[in-house]
C-alpha cells in the first residue's frame, strides 16, 4: 500500500494526465476559438469582396478539427504533446485573434483598406503572386549566399595572413584599423560610385562584415574565421 501511495503524486503531476477523462481542456478551447473564427469568416458578409475567403475559412476550420483531435490524443504524443500543452494558451489566443481580426477588417470595416487587410487578403496575395514571390526569394537567397561566401573566403584568408605573416600584418593591420569601425551600410555610396551593376554592389554589401578584434593577430584570425564555424 505504501508503494501505491508514493506513486499517486507522480501520476497526478504527470504533464499527460488531465481531468475529465484525459482530455486536454485548452485544446478544446483552442478548437472552439478556431471554429468561431472559421464561422465568422464564412457566415458573415464582407464589407467589400475579398479573395480566398472560403479558402481561409476552410483552413481555420481544419485547424479547429485538428485541435479537437489533439485534445484527445495529446496524452499519447510524448514530448510533442508536452510542447503542445505548453503553448496551449497561445493556440486559444490565436484563434480569438483571427476572429477579432476578421470582424474588424473584412466584416465591419473598422480598419479600412488599404491600411489594414483581413487574413484572407494576405492569403490571396500569397496565392496570386506565389510564383513571383518564390522567384524573388530564390534570387535573394542566391545573392545572400554569394555575398556571404565571398565574405567568409576573404575574411578567412585575411585573418590567416594577418595572424601568420608579420609583413602582411605590418601593412594590413593599419588598413584593417581604418575600415574596421566603418559599418557596412556606410560603404553604399562608394559601391554606387565604383560599381554600375547592382548585383555586384549587393554582393559587396553582404561581404563587408569585417571588424577589428584587437591588437592580437590571433584574435584577428579567429574573428575573420568565425563565419566559417556558423
Amino acid at each position: 500500500m505504501s508503494d501505491n501511495i508514493q506513486a499517486l503524486p507522480a501520476a497526478a503531476t504527470s504533464p499527460t494526465r488531465f481531468s475529465a477523462g484525459n482530455v486536454w481542456n485548452r485544446g478544446l478551447l483552442a478548437a472552439l476559438a478556431w471554429a468561431l473564427a472559421a464561422s465568422v469568416t464564412y457566415l458573415l458578409p464582407n464589407v467589400i469582396p475579398w479573395g480566398s475567403t472560403n479558402l481561409f475559412a476552410s483552413l481555420v476550420a481544419a485547424g479547429a478539427a485538428l485541435f479537437l483531435f489533439l485534445s484527445i490524443g495529446v496524452p499519447w504524443l510524448g514530448r510533442f504533446g508536452r510542447a503542445l500543452i505548453h503553448f496551449g494558451p497561445w493556440f486559444v489566443a490565436l484563434g480569438l485573434w483571427f476572429a477579432l481580426w476578421e470582424v474588424t477588417t473584412a466584416k465591419l470595416g473598422w480598419l479600412p483598406k488599404p491600411f489594414f487587410s483581413p487574413p484572407q487578403g494576405l492569403l490571396d496575395v500569397y496565392i496570386g503572386d506565389g510564383p513571383r514571390l518564390m522567384i524573388c526569394i530564390l534570387y535573394s537567397l542566391r545573392l545572400w549566399t554569394i555575398g556571404f561566401g565571398l565574405g567568409i573566403a576573404a575574411g578567412y584568408a585575411l585573418g590567416i595572413a594577418l595572424g601568420w605573416s608579420k609583413t602582411f600584418s605590418y601593412w594590413g593591420m593599419p588598413v584593417l584599423k581604418l575600415i574596421g569601425p566603418v559599418p557596412a551600410t556606410a560603404w553604399i555610396p562608394c559601391t554606387f560610385f565604383f560599381f554600375s551593376d547592382h548585383l555586384r554592389r549587393q554582393r559587396l554589401h553582404r561581404g563587408l562584415g569585417l571588424r577589428h578584434s584587437g591588437r592580437d593577430p590571433h584574435r584577428v584570425r579567429r574573428r575573420f574565421g568565425q563565419p566559417l564555424l556558423l
